[in-house]
């Protein structure tokens, strides 16, 4: 498949930087905004402080750091960004051209935002390092990819593909708007572990699409970042 993530140029570099926010452009359509949560409540619009009104400090400080580096992303693009992001349930509807996603772990906050016309659905995924127990490991993954995790050595970890079915399930679902359950991927990662694919197995075939579709894993700062990107139909 064509597009932004060829491993050799898009791995998340590990420095930490001295800014709070650090910016990686993948490629010229393509950029990744990712730092610390903060708070970044006195950023954003009216009406996207009505919606966490209610919430607990830490909920206000992970939606308005997406939404910030959101916008920071768009503007890098060239994209208007004052406006409030509307949503659809909990995801973010983006101008008419842009794919995105946001993530977010107890700590970063991660938004990728791309205008590649070729692209139908970006997911992106953000998980501390080694933050799947073993639960979370029976209850996510097959039988086969237990079998996998058993066998990579230190290439793969349970929380590497977790965050991968994750960001599988944000492309996919911007696509086709249905529900995918975490038995009903299976994923194929090659032998370093940077790369994956997703195959469907449920009863939504739509969800199948999927398996036109590209991963990559990179670790930032203790802390695990997938990617997915789903083609167009049409392409």
């Amino acid at each position: 498949m064509n597009g932004p993530f060829r491993e050799d140029e898009c791995s998340v570099p590990a420095k930490a930087e001295s800014h709070p926010a650090e910016v990686v452009a993948i490629d010229r359509d393509t950029v990744c905004v990712i730092g610390p949560i903060a708070d970044y409540t006195h950023t954003i619009t009216d009406a996207e402080q009505d919606r966490i009104a209610r919430s607990v400090k830490q909920r206000k400080w992970e939606f308005s750091t997406g939404r910030y580096f959101a916008r920071h992303a768009l503007r890098c693009l060239g994209v208007n960004a004052k406006a409030a992001l509307q949503t659809y349930g909990r995801r973010p509807i983006w101008p008419k051209g842009i794919c995105g996603s946001i993530s977010h772990s107890e700590l970063l906050g991660c938004v990728t935002v791309s205008r590649h016309d070729w692209l139908g659905g970006l997911g992106v995924d953000i998980e501390l390092a080694n933050a799947a127990t073993p639960g979370v490991e029976r209850l996510t993954l097959t039988s086969r990819e237990l079998a996998c995790l058993q066998k990579s050595g230190t290439r793969l970890s349970a929380t590497k593909m977790f965050s991968a079915k994750e960001a599988v399930f944000k492309a996919v679902n911007t696509m086709t708007d249905h529900m995918i359950g975490f038995q009903d991927v299976e994923l194929d990662f090659d032998q370093e572990a940077k790369c994956f694919s997703a195959a469907y197995s449920g009863e939504r075939q739509a969800n199948a699409i999927m398996a036109c579709g590209a991963g990559l894993s990179s670790a930032y700062r203790n802390h695990v970042i997938s990617w997915f990107l789903v083609p167009r139909s049409e392409y």
